[in-house]
């Protein structure tokens, strides 16, 4: 019977190839979030920085070179349908059509279409803006879905290059998403509930940066960090965008 014979060199060419394929798909070091209710897994590489007030939370995960997520949260209970209709038009619609105003003063091709995505086990729904800023293809994309008894908004906002160096973080981060029962937010949400979303627009949107962080002059690019219309890093005009944004949607 002839012997098997696997020169040592192969041996070592196959071992090599198995590491680099492990270190290829291994998953970030994670680290977790969990708050009033809210929590979630994201990589220890990432930033979170939290912009939450009374009325709700709202969170922006991001990194040098890569899209920045943001999940928005409202303490509000939704008890219905109706209630979540209303919701998503006083929250979600108006964060979409904010965004598509500041996104076509950029580029007036930009492109709109409705998109899915899975989020927590369940299917948010939302809509994808495909724009090029700054010479850069990229997407705004706003899912929004109902996680327990709260509405919560999920965007991410970058580059092709961005979000594909994101992928994992994004994943991460829907996969565990989750909304627990709290009895802070359960208080506040009683309150809310009597006075309705239209007379609470001006509690429920501004869930941003404070005041000051809001340069009325700065109209930041979206994304990408190639142009010359702002001397601010990719990740202060993110903040200053979505700051905008939400304030002019609760205007």
């Amino acid at each position: 019977m002839k012997r098997l014979f696997i020169p040592l060199f192969t041996v070592v060419m196959m071992l090599g190839f198995c590491r680099l394929v492990s270190a290829q798909t291994g998953s970030p070091e994670l680290k977790h979030f969990a708050m009033k209710g809210l929590s979630f897994d994201y990589p220890v590489a990432n930033q979170l920085e939290d912009h939450s007030s009374s009325t709700g939370q709202h969170l922006v995960i991001q990194s040098t070179g890569n899209a920045q997520i943001m999940i928005v949260s409202h303490y509000v209970e939704i008890n219905s349908v109706a209630e979540l209709a209303t919701a998503r038009h006083e929250v979600v619609d108006s964060f979409i059509e904010t965004m598509w105003k500041e996104i076509h003063d950029q580029d007036p091709n930009v492109s709109r279409a409705p998109a899915q995505i899975e989020v927590a086990g369940a299917q948010a729904t939302g809509v994808k803006l495909r724009a090029v800023l700054n010479n850069e293809p990229g997407n705004v994309e706003v899912y929004s879905l109902q996680l327990g008894r709260r509405l919560v908004l999920l965007s991410l906002i970058g580059s092709d290059r961005e979000i594909a160096a994101t992928s994992s973080a994004w994943l991460a981060i829907r996969r565990s998403l989750k909304i627990d029962a709290s009895t802070e937010a359960t208080t506040f949400a009683s309150e809310f509930l009597r006075t309705g979303f239209s007379a609470s627009r001006s509690r429920v949107a501004p869930l941003m940066c404070e005041p000051q962080i809001v340069m009325a002059a700065e109209r930041p690019n979206l994304y990408g960090s190639g142009g010359q219309e702002s001397s601010l890093a990719p990740e202060e005009r993110n903040v200053l965008l979505n700051s905008q944004i939400l304030r002019s949607s609760g205007a």
